[in-house]
């Protein structure tokens, strides 16, 4: 008996250009959230071997990707978060259309990016641990950056995120909610500044 094929459905903001210039908040998961990337004692974070292949990957996307550079990032042991800026630079400017589509990958685009990063992790990861399992969940989150203010947010919340383990909605033992989740929330579908239709 088959499993009907689920259709995939995108969690991309809508007629949004990923490739365009900007500045983007990622989040990527452990499959099953397990934590698999090391652990927070007090209120830092001490990464295991897996956890710095995580970080060690995640540094070399400057020297794989053209016009791409790295702000704040945290490796939390379920999770990363990380600040990504595409510059407007040759590789990133006066090409076809850059609207992705699944199975149609656009060069420099943030799925793109993330797609070639967490590919890197799981095969640094099966050459130590051949027997390994699937290290990542199908998809990652994503922030469009919309102004400095939201940038100093995000990049104080991903720099003290160790210290707010205890409130992270990615922690199972949670025991609070942090106010950063509602604020973050609060922009879900609704288009950057200046891209309003």
């Amino acid at each position: 008996m088959h499993k009907p094929k689920r259709k995939r459905v995108s969690i991309r903001l809508k007629d949004f250009d990923y490739s365009q210039p900007g500045g983007y908040f990622v989040t990527v998961c452990a499959q099953g959230h397990r934590q698999i990337f090391g652990a927070v004692r007090g209120d830092e974070m001490l990464p295991n071997m897996l956890g710095l292949i995580v970080e060690n990957e995640w540094l070399r996307t400057p020297l794989l990707r053209e016009g791409t550079t790295l702000d704040a990032f945290v490796v939390m042991p379920n999770h990363f978060h990380g600040i990504l800026m595409i510059e407007d630079c040759e590789a990133t400017m006066h090409r076809g259309p850059t609207f992705e589509r699944f199975g149609r990958p656009v060069t420099s685009s943030l799925s793109t990016i993330m797609r070639s990063f967490k590919a890197a992790v799981s095969r640094r990861s099966r050459r130590l641990c051949p027997h390994a399992c699937d290290i990542w969940q199908p998809r990652f989150y994503d922030h469009i950056i919309r102004d400095e203010r939201c940038l100093e947010k995000i990049r104080d919340y991903i720099l003290s995120n160790p210290a707010r383990w205890s409130q992270d909605r990615e922690n199972p033992a949670a025991t609070a909610c942090d106010p950063f989740d509602s604020w973050i929330d609060s922009f879900k579908n609704r288009p950057p500044s200046g891209a309003e239709r």
